[in-house]
C-alpha cells in the first residue's frame, strides 16, 4: 500500500527533473540554493527545456528557502507580473523583503522601489518606493539610480501641480470676493 502511494510522488519528482542539466539537478537535491535557483530560471523562461512557471515557482520556493535573494526575488517577480499565479503585489513585496534580508541586495531594492511606485497598488507610496531606489542606488544597481531619478521627478511634479492648484485655487477666492462686491454695488 505504501508503494502506491509513494508512486505519484517519484513520477512527479522525475518530471520536476527531467531535461535539466545533470549537473544542476545533482546540486538542487543536495540543496545548493543558486542551483535550484537556476532551474527556476530555465522553467520560467522557457530556456533548454518548456517554459513551466509552475515548476518555477517550485523551485524558487526551494531556493527561497535555502536563503538565495535570487530565488525569493524572482519569486516574487512571478506574484509581481501574474506569471503562472495570481498577481499579487502584497506577496511579491514578502520575497522582496526577504531576499533584501538575505543579501542586502540591491536588486531586491530596485524591485521594491517599483513595487511602491504602482499607482494601482493601495500600498502605492512615492516615499516608500523612493527610499527603497535610494539603497538600491547606494548598492551600486544602475536600475535603481534611474528608478531614484523618475521617482524624484514624478515627486516633484507632484510638488508643482500641488503649487498651482493653491495659485489657481487663489485666484478662484479673489475673483469670488470681486463678484460679491460687484453685486452689493
Amino acid at each position: 500500500m505504501k508503494f502506491i502511494k509513494i508512486m505519484p510522488l517519484i513520477i512527479f519528482s522525475l518530471n520536476l527533473y527531467a531535461n535539466i542539466p545533470i549537473d544542476l539537478k545533482k546540486d538542487c537535491k543536495a540543496d545548493k540554493k543558486e542551483s535550484c535557483n537556476d532551474i527556476g530560471v530555465l522553467y520560467q523562461m522557457g530556456k533548454e527545456i518548456k517554459k513551466d512557471y509552475q515548476k518555477a515557482k517550485i523551485f524558487y520556493i526551494k531556493a527561497c528557502n535555502l536563503e538565495s535573494a535570487n530565488g525569493c526575488r524572482n519569486l516574487g517577480d512571478l506574484y509581481s507580473f501574474g506569471q503562472g499565479v495570481e498577481l499579487d503585489y502584497s506577496k511579491a513585496e514578502i520575497y522582496y523583503i526577504k531576499a533584501y534580508r538575505v543579501n542586502n541586495d540591491g536588486e531586491s531594492c530596485n524591485s521594491l522601489g517599483e513595487l511602491y511606485s504602482i499607482e494601482s497598488w493601495e500600498e502605492y507610496n512615492l516615499t516608500k518606493s523612493r527610499t527603497y531606489y535610494n539603497k538600491s542606488c547606494k548598492l551600486d544597481n544602475q536600475d535603481g539610480c534611474d528608478g531614484l531619478q523618475y521617482i524624484l521627478n514624478k515627486i516633484e511634479n507632484i510638488k508643482v501641480k500641488e503649487e498651482e492648484y493653491i495659485l489657481l485655487k487663489k485666484e478662484l477666492d479673489e475673483s469670488v470676493q470681486e463678484a460679491e462686491l460687484l453685486e452689493d454695488i
